[in-house]
Parts: C-alpha cells; structure tokens; sequence
C-alpha cells in the first residue's frame, strides 16, 4: 500500500506544481479546476487497495492520522482530510469516533459537515 500511495502523491504534487507554475496563463478557474482533477485522479489510483481494519500504527502516521487523546489513557486516531470519501469503504466493524469520544454510524459521517482539525476530521479510529 505505502509504494502505491508515495507514487500517487508525488504524481499529485508535480500536477499541482505544473497547475501553479502557469497560474497567470491558466487563469483561477482552470487552475482550480485542474488540482480538483489531479486530487481525483490520485484518490481513485493511490487507494485501491485501501483497507481500514489492516492499518498499522506505522501506516497511521505514514497517512497523516493525529494521534488525540478523548480522554486519559483514551486515544483515537484522527482521520486526515483527504481520506474523507475512503470512509464509506470502512467495514462496518471499524469504530469511528468523534473527538467528543461518541460513536458515530455510517449514517451519521454521511450526514455530518466535514469539520478540519489541523488538516484532519473531527472524528478518527482506535487501532485493535
């Protein structure tokens, strides 16, 4: 998994790169529109393989999960922003918990405003 995503990352900046390089040619419109299509292109082809119950500690922090505590010795793992759309592909035995320590359902992630805390929703996973 981790090659596949290094690989898609590293694609995603150089398109972004490009994208701000010719930024007065471009225009705003075209250039938004472009990192929108680059942000696309590297989710479908960098989490392919993407399994939420297989995650490592080490693949947390490779991914940008924040470690954040909900209460002494209770620690979640806070999603970053950019996986957002993977969470529908959770198993329904992966615990997502909001930063207020409550459980949330599918449902209810589906339903919620996405809420950034330094770059990562306001809900994260325990690891097993």
């Amino acid at each position: 998994m981790n090659k596949e995503i290094i690989l898609g990352m590293q694609k995603f900046v150089s398109q972004v790169k490009s994208a701000l390089y010719y930024e007065e040619e471009w225009g705003s419109e075209f250039l938004i529109s472009h990192i929108r299509e680059s942000f696309l292109n590297f989710e479908k082809s960098s989490f392919s393989s993407f399994e939420w119950t297989k995650l490592t500690q080490d693949d947390l922090r490779f991914l940008g999960f924040s470690k954040y505590e909900i209460a002494p010795d209770d620690f979640i793992w806070l999603i970053p922003g950019y996986l957002e759309s993977k969470l529908k592909l959770a198993a329904p035995d992966v615990e997502i918990i909001s930063i207020s320590g409550e459980r949330l359902s599918q449902e209810q992630i589906a339903k919620e405003k996405c809420e950034l805390r330094f770059g990562c929703l306001a809900y994260g996973i325990r690891l097993k």
